[in-house]
């Protein structure tokens, strides 16, 4: 099971659309989880059909989830909480190992001595109804040994309050719904051969077409966006703010403050990029321009030398005007992994002799500019 927070269920839904309205017209059962602790739950079984069946009834002892129906995620849609007092349909148990102490006739109910879970499964439960009880005071109503015909669990069934935060979600549907999102989600075209290898890259260049050119995500959600789509390490951090930079078109790099960063050089690109003109897209900023052109620099140079060290594309981007941070972060982007701390080191050495040879090449130009 997966609590909402790590589905990332916000990549699939439209625009202005909320988790439970997905749910509702994808057809995605979301469950509820069960403190075990502090609630029992009580089942009601149908069995045989007709004239000639027959209500069952007794505690699952350990299920841990039930599922909501149609109603309930309305309830969630329309007005953010929904007030559940019975359920119906189907549960999850985690079963836990145990032996049977000794079981009460009248209710059916086994006292259980539990064991340690070595390998905790989900298991599926089938039911009509199910209601949620409180423990201690169903121990406390039920301690007579006595027969008590009018003591229905059911009678002291909570109601729970359940919003979007309190949905789980099956790791099967989500990972379906990742599948067919890979199929049927490609924005736009993507012209370059690193997809499989650099999906941040491709993730970063799908939505800046998304927010620039359709219009159709707020900038607000771009990074939970991106995050929902790669391994959790591939935004971590200021490496996700910088993601959100890449995406934006409008961000300009000449605007900011004097001695700060850079504009990208865009314009070098011709000296150096195989087929320049492929980097000149509509919706791109100059920044996701350069670190495409070097990604497929870099791939052009491991192709020629597979040892070659990850500090000369840091200094390839550094050279390009991404600051030194930048570029570390586009390395883990380009390359798959971080600067170790010896190639961050070695980074560091050759960029800050790189910017003494410049300054003094600037201090030179303009001495002779003065002279003349």
């Amino acid at each position: 099971m997966l609590h909402i927070s790590q589905a990332h269920l916000e990549r699939f839904t439209l625009l202005d659309e909320t988790i439970a309205a997905f749910c509702l017209r994808k057809r995605l059962s979301a469950y509820v989880s069960i403190r075990r602790d502090l609630y029992l739950v009580y089942l009601h079984y149908q069995a045989g059909s007709g004239a000639g069946f027959l209500l069952l009834g007794g505690f699952g002892e350990d299920i841990a989830f039930l599922r909501l129906d149609s109603v309930s995620l309305a309830d969630i849609a329309v007005g953010r909480t929904a007030h559940l007092t019975e359920f119906s349909g189907d549960g999850f148990s985690i079963p836990r190992p145990y032996r049977v102490v000794w079981q009460r006739i009248w209710d059916r109910r086994e006292f259980r001595v539990y064991e340690d879970v070595e390998s905790p499964i989900l298991k599926r439960v089938d039911f009509d109804r199910a209601y949620v009880i409180d423990k201690d005071k169903w121990q406390a109503a039920s301690s007579s040994m006595a027969v008590k015909d009018d003591l229905l669990p059911e009678k002291l069934a909570i109601t729970m309050e359940v919003s979007e935060r309190d949905l789980y979600f099956l790791s099967s549907d989500i990972d379906a719904l990742k599948k067919d999102a890979q199929e049927v989600r490609e924005l736009v075209p993507y012209p370059f051969d690193h997809k499989e290898v650099m999906p941040g890259l491709y993730w970063i260049f799908q939505f800046a077409y998304l927010f620039n050119e359709v219009k159709g995500i707020e900038k607000k959600n771009v990074l939970d966006r991106l995050r929902g789509e790669c391994d959790e390490g591939a935004f971590a951090g200021k490496r996700g703010g910088l993601a959100v930079r890449l995406v934006d078109r409008e961000w300009n790099r000449s605007k900011g403050r004097k001695g700060g960063p850079r504009p990208f050089k865009v314009t070098d690109l011709k000296s150096w990029a195989d087929v320049p003109d492929k980097y000149d897209i509509s919706f791109i900023s100059d920044g996701l321009k350069v670190a495409l052109a070097v990604a497929d620099w870099w791939t052009d140079r491991c192709e020629e030398d597979p040892n070659i060290s990850r500090v000369q594309l840091a200094l390839k981007l550094y050279a390009q005007n991404f600051d030194a941070n930048e570029a570390c972060h586009v390395v883990r982007l380009i390359a798959g992994v971080q600067l170790s701390k010896v190639e961050r080191n070695e980074f560091e050495k050759i960029r800050i002799d790189m910017d003494k040879k410049e300054r003094l090449k600037t201090a030179r130009s303009e001495r002779v500019q003065n002279f003349v």
